[in-house]
């Protein structure tokens, strides 16, 4: 079992070993990354896992990012499978002697993934329970349907195949994987019980960096991972990706005029509890009101993205 850390405090990375440390199947190898974290009580967290139980055991690494971490455990565990804990998940007990199980039924299997349970930090209560669905390439431009990182493999798939989590594209690299175990064919058992759970946080890699990056980041998807794609449809497929753009595909989908006429409420419907344009909010309202006014607000906040945009693009 794998657990790659950063910047999480022993709280998260705790629960999360603990949860390991209490499957039912016993024979394991619990590998604790550090990733570089600039914890001050990083070796502190090292010296209280690792008196938890003598399967643990810690490895250090300069910080690299998430694939990193995760790349620098696949080369030093021992086991004859790999299960991927995030540091701030919970496993549930049985979920090792499951995939035990299941890649002892199924021996063609490279991947077992299960459904999860997302709750809320903050208050504990559980949310969606999501189930991994087969491969389709065109639902995969879209999101990660497959499953998430939180899912178990054959030491073949990195030993024998090669494969590895693309540090290029760090807050997606299981969605990367998953593109490049398709690509070579290897079968994927779904498992249909909920064996961890998902927590949803402020603070976690997701929420902080993954929206902010999501168009680079599926660009570079389609570009070096999605199977079975020409160059030209390549080209086609990111064009549209960069040009058209998140608001624009979700306005198409959903047919709702407020998904461009009111951004701030599809913004919190997508990122509940994150976003905080309190100013842009109080705008949006006036210009409610004020229709002429809105339309010189909309035009006003056009120019503004531009300039935005400019801006980044001279910093990158």
């Amino acid at each position: 079992i794998i657990v790659p850390f950063y910047k999480e405090g022993l709280d998260l990375v705790g629960a999360a070993v603990d949860s390991a440390i209490a499957q039912s199947y016993g024979n394991l190898e619990i590998l604790v990354v550090e990733d570089g974290s600039p914890r001050g009580d990083a070796s502190e967290i090292h010296a209280t896992l690792g008196a938890r139980d003598p399967r643990v055991k810690i490895l250090r690494k300069a910080n690299g990012g998430l694939a990193t971490a995760r790349n620098y455990a696949i080369e030093r565990a021992e086991g004859e499978y790999f299960l991927f804990c995030d540091a701030d998940n919970i496993l549930l007990p049985d979920y090792a002697a499951t995939v035990v199980d299941v890649f002892s039924r199924s021996t063609e299997a490279a991947a077992v993934v299960p459904r999860f349970q997302i709750f809320d930090d903050s208050s504990g209560e559980d949310q969606t329970i999501v189930q991994g669905l087969p491969f389709d390439r065109a639902l995969n431009v879209f999101r990660n349907s497959v499953g998430d990182a939180g899912a178990a493999f054959r030491r073949e798939v990195f030993c024998e195949h090669g494969l590895r989590y693309d540090v290029d594209v760090d807050t997606y690299s299981d969605w990367a994987l998953w593109m490049d175990i398709a690509s070579l064919g290897l079968p994927i058992e779904t498992v249909p019980r909920v064996l961890y759970r998902y927590r949803q946080r402020e603070g976690s890699m997701m929420s902080e960096y993954a929206w902010d990056r999501h168009l680079p980041m599926v660009g570079m998807l389609i570009q070096k991972h999605l199977p079975d794609t020409t160059e030209r449809e390549r080209e086609v497929l990111i064009t549209l990706l960069q040009g058209w753009g998140v608001g624009a595909i979700l306005s198409a989908l959903s047919g709702r005029a407020d998904t461009w006429e009111e951004p701030v409420k599809i913004a919190r419907r997508l990122r509940p509890g994150q976003t905080r344009y309190d100013l842009a909010e109080a705008i949006g309202r006036v210009a409610d009101k004020f229709p002429r006014l809105g339309a010189l607000g909309r035009r006003l906040f056009k120019r503004a993205l531009a300039a935005h945009g400019r801006w980044k693009d001279r910093r990158r």
